[in-house]
């Protein structure tokens, strides 16, 4: 029998407390004299800074070494052939009570650009109070034909944690459940990469 045909290589990985510390009073800062750049995008209430001008973005020279890092390791330990990339986009996402994100996928941005890997970066969330990241699964038939098991999940879910990293196929549906929480915004960067 041949396991895992299709599989698809995702990467986590904490950040390390000193930078995700350091990462997480910028990003409170950013949003405070920012907030006029936060506004609802696609069919939820979320709100990020993904469509602002490139000079207002937040993308600090550590966050970048960081995303580049992560990136390098993803592409190492996933045993995707190594090639040159850089950071396509940046942006912050803010979720309240009763907010979430549709399923949607990378697959171009608004220039048209073609993006290979997608990431997020948790930098505050409640814990136990929902808004967990899922991926549904790339393999449409699995989900609307077969029997959901254990190794083939039409969805997957990841519960959000302060400092966790996630590194994904851009090409992958994804999304995030309904956050509960009255007393912590769900607040996470993400990002696009392309190879060049």
């Amino acid at each position: 029998m041949i396991n895992n045909l299709f599989s698809t290589q995702i990467y986590d990985s904490k950040i390390d407390n000193d930078i995700f510390n350091k990462l997480k009073k910028d990003v409170l800062k950013y949003i405070d004299n920012n907030e006029k750049l936060f506004v609802k995008n696609w069919q939820c209430d979320t709100l990020s800074n993904v469509f602002c001008e490139q000079n207002e973005k937040f993308l600090p020279n550590y966050l970048s070494e960081l995303i580049i890092n992560h990136t390098s390791k993803y592409i190492v330990e996933g045993g995707f052939t190594p090639s040159g990339f850089l950071i396509d986009n940046c942006w912050i996402t803010l979720g309240g009570k009763g907010d979430f994100q549709e399923s949607h996928d990378h697959l171009g941005d608004t220039k048209g650009s073609q993006t290979t890997f997608s990431g997020v970066m948790y930098i505050q969330a409640e814990q136990n109070k929902g808004g967990e990241f899922f991926m549904d699964s790339p393999i449409d038939t699995l989900s609307k034909l077969l029997p959901t098991n254990n190794s083939n999940p039409s969805k997957i879910s990841i519960s959000p944690e302060e400092g966790l990293l996630i590194s994904f196929p851009s090409f992958i549906k994804h999304g995030s459940f309904i956050y509960n929480s009255d007393k912590k915004k769900r607040i996470s960067i993400s990002w696009n990469i392309k190879f060049i």
